[in-house]
């Protein structure tokens, strides 16, 4: 009896020191970008971390699967920072892997990723990573999936801004005359028209002055007619 009691309380040591082992060998990865609000055509990175390590041997090397809009970025370039190498990238399934110069236990900076907004951007994105395992050197330790959001600021691809200052308003016909010019046309119209009005028009004053001729020539040829006939009566 006392026999299965002891070995039944080796069991239990033994399985809660395998449990202890399997609960410290955890960590925390993290994804921390530049800015959270980008522009249209701006570069900005975002910082990969792992922290909170729980390992006795701690953490030599890092894999995982980057996944992002390639609609709405385009990414520059992956660095390592500190002892961490540059990543090396598989561009057409997205997974990575990068190794330190000796372990880590710490909180750093794995390595930095650099991205451009594209013109065409939606008004915001994720940036993931995805199968995250990293290594002691022995074993992988898995984590979940972890994801950031960017938001993109300023006006979406096709809106039209209006501009103040814009001179080619498309509600403006170019052939039609503005109010300005309207005037200064029809004044132009109106001396046209008063310049023909005198070239027809007699001047008033010329018929006058013929009009009293051609009574004084009248007056004179009667009185011519009314001597003849006084002179012709004295004969008879």
């Amino acid at each position: 009896m006392k026999k299965i009691v002891s070995l039944t309380l080796i069991l239990v040591v033994m399985m809660t020191l395998v449990s202890n082992v399997y609960a410290a060998s955890s960590y925390k990865l993290s994804l921390e970008p530049s800015k959270t609000e980008v522009s249209k055509g701006e570069q900005f990175t975002v910082d990969v971390k792992i922290s909170e390590i729980q390992d006795e041997k701690g953490i030599i090397a890092l894999g995982a699967k980057l996944e992002y809009d390639e609609t709405s970025l385009e990414l520059v370039e992956m660095q390592g920072v500190g002892k961490w190498s540059n990543p090396t990238y598989n561009e057409l399934n997205g997974e990575f892997a990068t190794d330190r110069n000796g372990t880590t236990i710490g909180n750093e900076t794995v390595f930095r990723l650099t991205f451009k907004v594209s013109d065409n951007s939606k008004s915001s994105f994720e940036i993931s990573l995805k199968n995250i395992a990293a290594s002691n050197g022995e074993s992988d330790i898995k984590v979940e999936d972890i994801k950031t959001e960017i938001s993109v600021s300023g006006n979406s691809s096709g809106n039209i801004i209006p501009d103040e200052n814009n001179t080619n308003d498309p509600f403006i016909s170019v052939d039609e005359p503005t109010q300005k010019d309207g005037p200064e046309n029809n004044k132009v119209a109106n001396n046209n028209s008063i310049e023909n009005t005198n070239q027809v028009i007699p001047d008033t004053g010329s018929s006058s002055s013929i009009l009293a001729v051609l009574i004084a020539v009248a007056g004179i040829l009667s009185i011519i007619s009314f001597v003849r006939m006084r002179k012709n009566e004295e004969r008879v």
